[in-house]
């Protein structure tokens, strides 16, 4: 062996601590066992990484490269600190093995000369190689429990904090407790939730924010996506949620919320009412969605519904005239009719609509929200029921396949559907969780409040652009249909 030429493989783990004095002593250890037992090494022959030893194949770039060296015949041995250096998973482990042992490369440890041609070593590193596997899969264990736990104790656990937020230890020096405190930027966060709020697109939130030079957590313009994402994040209601995925197909398998966990930037009220405005312009299927685009040339641009087949109306000009606009024959044959004759009809049914609204105003205002609540539990119930029902189904599939009775391909796909429906469950769970905490008289009152201004501002505005923006805050959709002469016009308010 003497003056042979060898490789030096150093791994530093990532939650081994300070990197550079890790490395650091790695190097003096494998270079002192190579001057002691008289082998070569060169700067080209010694390979490093600083991550897991269970880390996918694919991205372990050095140990890669160095293989190809070994099946290229260039080293006699490989020198580690120790056997888990080279990796912590079973399945590498075993094609390492395979490597060197086809190349005659021994692996050269402070304790322990292997070759793996001999049956006696094979059978040795073997049983190294899945304690190591051992106590990988011990340490992620205690280590996504040690992350659960502080998640449930309402600890920040994630790497970034939402926009607005600052991520900071109660304690700097015992780094025990980390939260969120709001910064600078929440008072453009809450912007935002105001526009959005006002039924301003996310194309205009974009372009306002933009236009007054606010950047995103990144120092760039603002994505559409991105807006969208903040918006509909739950954290800022002083909710920390935490989506935990499996190990393996990366999917969420899990969702933990912690409320009051930290100072909320928005009102329950205000999120909600988001989500109505949000919901509004980007509501149905992808035949049927009302995302506002092109010239507004109505109030009721977007709005109104065929009550026979449910598909979104448009408008067109007149034959004989191009500046009356009408409303188009729908695809199932519900005719149309002159827009001005719409608009009619729209503020007639829109005037009983604001008398029921005010008898409701005056309910809610003598403290009787008692159905509201009642009919939000029994969502809340059938909700919780019929995720029971999932659960179990899911559970019934997993005994199958565990006794034979699926092939893997079609467990795989009933499992997503299953979950992906559990996931929709739980999201709906939390929507009327969050509508149940704001069924009291008070927030009830300043929606009502808000829903009133609204009207006043529509019956004040000249602008239809303005006109349908405001529109689109309190009214879903407004259901037509035309029978001979007899038009129906139903409104579906939020």
């Amino acid at each position: 062996m003497a003056n042979e030429l060898v490789c030096i493989f150093n791994r530093k783990s990532r939650s081994d601590g300070d990197t550079d004095s890790t490395l650091s002593n790695h190097r003096t250890i494998t270079t002192d066992l190579c001057r002691r037992i008289g082998v070569r090494y060169t700067e080209s022959s010694t390979y490093e990484e600083i991550l897991s030893g269970g880390t996918k194949f694919e991205e372990r770039t050095e140990l890669l490269r160095m293989m190809r060296d070994i099946e290229a015949g260039l080293y006699h041995a490989v020198v580690v600190v120790e056997l888990q250096r080279l990796a912590r998973s079973g399945h590498l482990s075993q094609m390492i093995a395979d490597v060197l042992e086809k190349a005659n490369c021994l692996i050269i440890t402070p304790t322990q000369t292997y070759d793996l041609r001999n049956k006696e070593h094979r059978l040795m590193y073997d049983m190294v190689s899945s304690l190591g596997v051992y106590e990988l899969k011990t340490t992620d264990n205690r280590m996504r429990d040690g992350y659960i736990n502080k998640a449930k104790a309402g600890h920040y656990v994630s790497a970034q904090p939402p926009y607005g937020y600052d991520a900071v230890w109660d304690d700097f020096i015992k780094r025990k407790h980390r939260t969120l405190v709001p910064n600078d930027r929440a008072k453009y966060l809450q912007l935002m939730f105001q526009l959005a709020e006002e039924g301003y697109s996310l194309r205009d939130i974009k372009a306002e924010l933009d236009g007054r030079g606010i950047m995103s957590s990144y120092g760039n313009k603002w994505y559409i996506r991105t807006i969208q994402h903040i918006l509909n994040n739950k954290q800022y209601l002083g909710i920390l949620v935490v989506r935990l995925t499996d190990k393996y197909t990366k999917e969420v398998s899990e969702i933990i919320e912690t409320h009051n966990a930290f100072p909320a930037l928005v009102s329950v009220e205000r999120f909600i009412r988001v989500q109505l405005a949000i919901k509004g312009r980007l509501s149905g299927d992808m035949e049927t969605r009302t995302r506002s685009r092109g010239l507004v040339r109505t109030i009721l641009k977007d709005l109104v519904f065929c009550n026979v087949c449910n598909r979104k109306i448009g408008y067109t000009t007149s034959v004989k005239r191009k500046d009356v606009l009408v409303v188009k024959k729908c695809e199932c044959g519900n005719r149309g009719v002159m827009e001005s004759t719409l608009k009619e009809k729209f503020y007639q049914q829109l005037a009983f609509i604001e008398q029921y609204w005010r008898e409701e105003w005056v309910r809610v205002l003598n403290g009787n929200i008692g159905s509201d609540t009642n009919d939000l539990e029994e969502k809340l119930a059938d909700l919780e029921s019929n995720k029971s029902k999932y659960t179990a189904r899911l559970k019934k599939l997993s005994d199958g396949f565990l006794d034979g009775l699926f092939e893997k391909t079609e467990f795989l796909e009933n499992k997503k559907a299953i979950t992906d429906e559990v996931e929709n469950i739980n999201k709906s769970i939390s929507e009327v969780k969050i509508q149940l905490n704001a069924t009291d008289i008070e927030s009830l009152n300043v929606q009502m409040e808000s829903r009133f201004t609204v009207l006043d501002k529509i019956k004040d505005s000249a602008d239809i652009k303005e006109s349908n923006r405001l529109l689109k805050l309190i009214i879903e959709r407004v259901y037509y249909q035309r029978e001979s002469d007899k038009i129906t016009l139903m409104i579906a308010p939020k």
